[in-house]
């Protein structure tokens, strides 16, 4: 089985969108990384949950 490919979010200016962000990605299943600051504000990046048979 692959795993699948981590994608990457826009750059969001401040923190507490990454948070909102964050929560609305889990909530529809999905896998998050710890926000990494960069020039324009913070990225997540994200990928679908890898299902175990």
């Amino acid at each position: 089985m692959k795993v699948a490919d981590w994608f990457e979010s826009m750059a969001l200016p401040k923190l507490d969108q990454v948070e909102k962000y964050v929560g609305i990605l889990e909530a529809l299943g999905y896998e998050t990384r710890q926000p990494e600051a960069v020039t324009d504000g913070w990225v997540v990046k994200w990928r679908p949950r890898s299902e175990s048979a």
